[in-house]
């Protein structure tokens, strides 16, 4: 079996999906290769490796929203590398998803099409990229759902909402996951990471490590934020990651710099155990989700996290329970239910073991297996039809 992801970012971003199942995969005897741009990805992940293709793109960014574009003479090279079992295209609406599409539709791809859907093209605070999501989504319709075996979502949301216009039988529901022996509490890396910045054990401190932009809520923890430390004492913030809204961060951690610290930039994914580790609380405010990574390591970690009640988020967070659910956009709320949670120790601690036992649940072996049944049946199928 020989499988073809194509995506934006690899191994950032939805390239860890990509990256985790690969890893499994291969190891059954599947072979796999991706083709992503060039971009978000450390000088070790952008060295020559012969199962990643890579292709020069530009990042575009409009009302603090990125679009990824493609050099066109890159995308002649992607052409002469489509011969595959499957291929595999994350997103329904990216421009390298609308081209697959179109190979497809012209009759250049004659391969089974899988098509995941990692986030609907809905919630952003910009009224213009609203209305540019619309568009593409439109043409994801034509291009891309048309011509795919399966379509499958990380989401029950997103599965509901596509099944509006897409037959469930043509649907496919698989959850994303957690490396659960990768991801859990580590002592010394807490003490670690604190001790060089100078956080006290008898400090809290809130994490936000995301995609830098507009829709995953950074605006919205900046002013919570501001707002906790006006009155707390003990509370402290770890914001990370990179995005363009990068300098609206620089700008607090001026105004803030004993209570707010940053590594804003490129994280390696060997770094990010660090991060959760020493934490005490993880925040993700976004306006749109599909089923959010970071939110799963961080509950792998024994973290509670307080999330806004989008995509599957509400799946994987019982509100008081494991965590805090709160509405998207509502920065006092969220200052409320940090310092809720910065003043309950206790409860902290339930909620964070509560976490380590349901991410269990999710751990990507469970994953890799159903994509691994997935691609079978297709193929299956295919050749069914084929005889």
């Amino acid at each position: 079996m020989r499988i073809l992801h194509v995506l934006d970012y690899y191994p950032s971003y939805v390239g860890k999906i990509v990256y985790e199942i690969g890893k499994r995969l291969s190891s059954n005897g599947v072979y796999v290769k991706v083709a992503a741009s060039n971009l978000a990805c450390g000088s070790e992940d952008c060295k020559g490796n012969d199962d990643v293709i890579r292709l020069r793109a530009t990042r575009i960014v409009v009302c603090d929203t990125p679009f990824v574009v493609y050099d066109w003479r890159d995308l002649r090279l992607l052409n002469k590398n489509l011969d595959f079992d499957i291929i595999h295209v994350h997103f329904l609406y990216k421009f390298l998803s609308l081209y697959i599409g179109l190979m497809k539709e012209t009759r250049r791809v004659h391969v089974p099409l899988v098509t995941t859907s990692h986030g609907l093209t809905s919630g952003y605070p910009s009224g213009i990229v609203q209305a540019t999501a619309k568009l593409l989504n439109e043409l994801a319709k034509k291009l891309v759902i048309t011509n795919s075996s399966i379509i499958t979502t990380v989401s029950k949301v997103e599965f509901r909402h596509l099944a509006k216009f897409i037959p469930t039988n043509k649907l496919c529901y698989i959850p994303n996951g957690v490396d659960t022996s990768f991801f859990k509490a580590d002592r010394n890396k807490r003490y670690k990471l604190r001790n060089k910045f100078g956080i006290d054990e008898n400090d809290v401190l809130v994490l936000y490590f995301t995609r830098l932009r507009a829709a995953k809520g950074v605006l919205i923890f900046l002013k919570a934020m501001a707002e906790v430390i006006r009155k707390t004492n003990n509370v402290k913030f770890l914001m990370a990651g990179s995005g363009p809204l990068t300098s609206h961060v620089k700008k607090m951690e001026k105004k803030f710099s004993d209570r707010l610290h940053t590594l804003l930039g490129y994280i390696p994914e060997r770094d990010l155990p660090y991060l959760y580790s020493a934490s005490d609380v993880y925040a993700l405010p976004s306006y749109v989700e599909g089923m959010p990574l970071s939110v799963m390591e961080a509950m792998a970690c024994g973290k509670p996290v307080v999330v806004t009640r989008v995509g599957d988020v509400p799946f994987l967070v019982k509100n008081g329970v494991n965590g805090i659910v709160i509405p998207p956009g509502n920065a006092d709320v969220l200052a409320k239910s940090i310092i809720y949670l910065a003043e309950n120790p206790e409860l902290r601690k339930l909620m964070g073991e509560t976490n380590v036992r349901k991410m269990k649940e999710y751990d990507w072996n469970k994953i890799a297996k159903q994509y691994y049944t997935l691609y079978s049946g297709i193929l299956n199928t295919n050749d069914y039809l084929n005889n």
